[in-house]
């Protein structure tokens, strides 16, 4: 890796030897010694040696020596070293930032997600609560309207008795040469009897829809 910016010639990727790694507080970490350097040197001499090569490849050959000086001495080989690991230390940093930033991201998201839920949540609730409110006024209005006309046809009832009864007062009053066995006195009891039995059945119908309105 030639870190872009930071240092002109890598002579770790010249020399093939590892590159520089930073530790927790962003220094460079590089445990090779100065023999580790004369033997990477001498290796890659052989290669680009200018009595083996044209002298295009003298410029190289120059860089594995300043390389080899750079690192066998601790100043130099020092500077050099942070140098590198310059952009190493930015790029760790920039992804420290990015982690936390898509960290802070899903934590978002998902306080997000939970605040959705609950609001559908509640939001279905109060649908079920509306729609049970609903059918309650309905059924309330419908014994409502059920009571109302059943309290009308007990009117129509009572109504039609008395003018039933008026009527076998006056044909009585009417009819009073006729024998107690005659047909018409029976006939008005006929109806008398055939109002009543209504009556009742209406009314104890009424009953039972005024309590369950009140319950």
């Amino acid at each position: 890796m030639n870190p872009v910016g930071a240092i002109s010639v890598d002579f770790f990727q010249l020399l093939s030897l590892p590159p520089p790694s930073i530790d927790a507080l962003g220094r460079p970490v590089w445990p090779f010694t100065d023999k580790d350097v004369k033997k990477a040197f001498h290796k890659a001499a052989l290669r680009y040696h200018p009595d083996k090569c044209d002298e295009q490849m003298q410029g190289v050959f120059n860089d594995l020596k300043d390389g080899m000086e750079t690192l066998m001495n601790p100043s130099k080989r020092q500077k050099y070293l942070l140098a590198y690991v310059e952009p190493l230390k930015k790029a760790a940093s920039l992804e420290g930032r990015l982690g936390k930033d898509l960290l802070a991201d899903k934590e978002m998201l998902k306080v997000a997600t939970a605040r959705r839920k609950a609001a559908a949540s509640l939001l279905s609730q109060d649908s079920v609560d509306f729609s049970s409110q609903v059918r309650q006024e309905m059924q309330q209005r419908r014994q409502t309207s059920d009571l109302f006309n059943l309290r009308a046809k007990i009117n129509k009832m009572k109504r039609k008795r008395v003018h039933d009864d008026r009527s076998s007062e006056s044909d009585s009053s009417d009819a009073s040469d006729l024998s107690p066995t005659g047909q018409e006195p029976s006939a008005q009891n006929d109806v008398k009897r055939s109002s009543s039995p209504e009556l009742f059945v209406a009314k104890k119908r009424g009953m039972r829809l005024q309590r369950r309105f009140k319950g």
